[in-house]
């Protein structure tokens, strides 16, 4: 998901890019505190209300949960061998 997020939206294909997208600092990327998780959660309920969505994979998923799987892709060292489609 991560991956075909970026493949639409480049610009976000940075890691400093998504981390102000998602309104979290570089400093909280290795501990997301609560009240971050809490303010992910109601931007995601946010953006389902406001249509800032995309369909990806048959998927229809908020923009927000999108940026937190790019976040993860350009993060993650993964074997795409291993990944679970």
């Amino acid at each position: 998901m991560g991956s075909s997020y970026l493949a639409v939206r480049p610009a976000e294909a940075v890691v400093s890019n998504l981390l102000h997208g998602l309104e979290l600092s570089d400093g909280s990327l290795s501990q997301i505190k609560e009240i971050e998780l809490r303010m992910l959660s109601n931007q995601i309920r946010h953006d389902f209300r406001n249509g800032r969505v995309l369909k990806i994979h048959g998927w229809t998923l908020s923009i927000t949960e999108l940026r937190i799987y790019a976040l993860i892709h350009l993060t993650c060292d993964v074997d795409p061998n291993e990944a679970i489609s």
